[in-house]
């Protein structure tokens, strides 16, 4: 016996692919932590081989402390556009 059908027609089914699809969607959580992970790392490496052209002092203790300093540098009034952002770094910072 065959499962019965999910979607009505194949115009449905390929609708419902393409809202699922991974690129299509926000990244996770666990990919954006990745991502911090993996610059903070690449950003300690730069530095001790001494090819990091951005100052040494971004470089955080952990991955957040990190992102926070290179959104300092990068945006100098970043609590000013995103208040919720001076929110996030003393939370992370304490």
């Amino acid at each position: 016996m065959s499962r019965p059908a999910k979607y009505p027609d194949a115009a449905s089914r390929q609708a419902a692919y393409r809202n699922r699809v991974y690129w299509q969607q926000p990244p996770t959580q666990k990919f954006l932590a990745g991502m911090a992970e993996g610059l903070h790392r690449d950003f300690a490496e730069a530095i001790k081989k001494g090819t990091c052209s951005l100052p040494a002092a971004l470089l955080g203790a952990h991955a957040g402390q990190t992102l926070a300093n290179l959104r300092d540098y990068l945006c100098p009034n970043a609590e000013e556009v995103f208040p919720q952002a001076a929110e996030s770094a003393e939370k992370t910072a304490s």
